[in-house]
Order: C-alpha cells, then sequence, then structure tokens
C-alpha cells in the first residue's frame, strides 16, 4: 500500500506563500505517517497545489477553511 499527499491553501495571500504553505501541509501530514510507524517507503510523495483547487468559496470563512486541506490518496 502507497499514500500519495496532496496540500492545498486558501487564496488569502500571494500565489508563492499559498504553494509553500501547501507543500509544508503535505509534508507535515507525511512525517505524521512516519511517527506513526509507517515506512517512509509506503510514503510515496508529497506535493502542494496551493490554492489551484478550492472546493470552498474563497469568500466565507467556512470557505476558506475546506480549501485549508491535505487529500490523502491510498493506492497499491
Amino acid at each position: 500500500m502507497k499514500f500519495r499527499f496532496i496540500g492545498h491553501a486558501n487564496s488569502t495571500g500571494n500565489k508563492k506563500n499559498e504553494y509553500n504553505l501547501s507543500v509544508s501541509r503535505s509534508k507535515s501530514v507525511r512525517e505524521y505517517f512516519i511517527k506513526l510507524g509507517v515506512t517512509s517507503s509506503s510514503l510515496s510523495t508529497f506535493e502542494g497545489r496551493g490554492s489551484n483547487e478550492n472546493i470552498g468559496s474563497t469568500i466565507t470563512e467556512s470557505g476558506k477553511r475546506k480549501n485549508r486541506r491535505v487529500e490523502i490518496f491510498i493506492y497499491e
């Protein structure tokens, strides 16, 4: 089983900072999985998408919270 982590950010700030934050988010979740005992060879990649793939409103606070996330894909 392999895991892939994709971080996202809301659109508050400039694109470069949003991208860096999304990478940092996905990397943090990956490191948490390692602390839980998942072998690093199972944790294939981590990456960031910035605010390019919003799922919530970029205007409301609840929408912005939805956009600050890490997606975890599990595959074999």
